[in-house]
């Protein structure tokens, strides 16, 4: 897991504060400057760590769910739930 660490010193816009929605559809993604929504079919791959779910769609391009951001266990439940359900067997 170096190569994650490494690219979210190196870049500015994984420090950045935004809101995500996670849907059955899809996860909303807002900052100051981007609204979005990716589609699961969008990435090819999770890994799961202790502190993050990182959601790849190329082989160095991903988004990182902070695990900290699901104050009640109950939502941390459903969102690896939703994951595994759209992801399947490509979840680390």
């Amino acid at each position: 897991f170096l190569l994650p660490r490494i690219i979210y010193r190196r870049e500015p816009k994984y420090r950045q504060i935004y809101s995500l929605e996670f849907l059955s559809d899809g996860i909303g993604f807002e900052t100051d400057n981007i609204r979005s929504k990716l589609e699961w079919t969008l990435y090819t791959r999770a890994i799961i760590t202790p502190e993050h779910c990182l959601l790849y769609y190329g082989t160095n391009s991903f988004t990182t769910i902070p695990l900290r951001i699901f104050t009640a266990k109950n939502d941390l439940d459903v969102f690896m739930c939703l994951v595994t359900e759209k992801l399947g067997d490509r979840v680390e």
